[in-house]
């Protein structure tokens, strides 16, 4: 989502001006190959009103609007998530065919530690997307998977070490009941990663840190992995 203020940078627009923009914004990647009269015709307003808004916000005119637009926005978001080691392009494909026939439903998060912190991160971003999306410590009970089976589209474990037993115990469960399970882990090799459907794998520079007491990338990492992540729900 394109933010208009950063866009505009101060810039005052008229009502005209700001319905132009929306447009534009809205349907970045169906009005290519438009000309300035087809696409005025579409947002019921004159080329002119499309030249002119372009030129007062620095651009020569609106094809060289349009084409910043594109480079800088659009062409980006897709390289960074399909250009990525980070996502595997399959499984992303995969998550986001189940995800739109369970929109109505309720993602799970658990995790705990540093991981349940880190995992409040994935959950607000997940919100601020209007995905339905709740957190579940890795502490609390079974019964709270259990109470809301029907009502959960996929849990999403957060494991550095992937060997916490009560995550593992809800992963086995939401498998019994088909329930998709994604995991984020340092340990390809671990016991929720052999369990998990999907599975994505941030490198893990000091495995046997599990206190976190020395310097790692891991954490750092695991944040840029949830931006391309959710990136896929937002599709």
């Amino acid at each position: 989502m394109i933010d208009k203020g950063i866009f505009t940078k101060g810039i005052k627009l008229n009502e005209t001006e700001d319905r132009i923009l929306e447009y534009i914004f809205n349907n970045l990647e169906n009005i290519e190959g438009k000309s300035v009269r087809e696409l005025a015709k579409d947002i019921y307003t004159s080329p002119a009103s499309i030249i002119r808004v372009s030129q007062k916000l620095g651009f020569k005119g609106y094809l060289e609007m349009y084409y910043f637009l594109i480079n800088n926005y659009v062409k980006k978001e897709k390289e960074n998530l399909l250009s990525s080691n980070i996502i595997d392009n399959n499984i992303v494909e995969q998550i986001r065919k189940i995800y739109k026939v369970n929109k109505e439903k309720i993602i799970f998060i658990s995790a705990t530690g540093f991981s349940g912190i880190i995992g409040e991160y994935l959950l607000k971003k997940l919100l601020v997307n209007g995905i339905r999306t709740m957190q579940v410590g890795a502490q609390d009970s079974l019964g709270i998977i259990n109470s809301n089976l029907d009502s959960i589209s996929f849990l999403i474990t957060i494991s550095k070490s992937g060997e916490t037993d009560n995550l593992i115990d809800k992963i086995k469960r939401c498998k019994k009941e088909g329930i998709p399970t994604v995991l984020f882990t340092g340990d390809e090799n671990s016991r929720a990663a052999k369990l998990s459907d999907y599975i994505f794998i941030t490198e893990d520079d000091n495995k046997f840190d599990t206190q976190n007491m020395t310097y790692t990338k891991y954490y750092g990492n695991l944040l840029n992995t949830f931006e391309l992540f959710v990136d896929v729900f937002k599709r």
